[in-house]
């Protein structure tokens, strides 16, 4: 699954070729035993970390609720949680949550740095330059 997808061409794939869509998902499913938690999206050949959110439980809902059910749909749960409760929402990275996350599940935003202020949070991408949601 590439980033965008999940909102429409998964949904049409899922309608057009449940088959293909079980294929897809057994395979996505089955990454999650080289992640700490379930990726986030799929591009191309290679695992994404560049968005935040988890796009495959969008995916994985929809094709469930439509009947594609040829995917082991609990160790897909098990890594959408995972991820969601233990994992960071730091874009560009994955991994174990930090200060920042335990922040923005208290507070509900991220807080911004003043410009020319240096990152403290080790765990913030430095191509970021900011601390900012991409």
């Amino acid at each position: 699954m590439a980033l965008d997808t999940y909102r429409a061409l998964e949904p049409l794939h899922i309608l057009l070729n449940p088959e293909m869509e079980a294929d897809k998902l057994q395979s996505y499913v089955g990454c999650l035993s080289s992640w700490a938690g379930c990726p986030l999206s799929r591009c191309s050949m290679a695992i994404t970390l560049a968005w935040t959110g988890n796009h495959a439980a969008a995916w994985m809902a929809d094709a469930w609720y439509k009947g594609v059910r040829d995917f082991n749909l609990q160790s897909a749960y098990a890594g959408v949680r995972k991820n969601s409760l233990e994992g960071t929402w730091l874009p560009w990275r994955k991994g174990p949550k930090c200060s920042l996350d335990d922040f923005l599940a208290e507070h509900g935003y991220l807080p911004a740095l003043r410009p020319g202020d240096k990152e403290t949070v080790p765990e913030v991408h430095p191509a970021n330059g900011v601390r900012r949601w991409r």
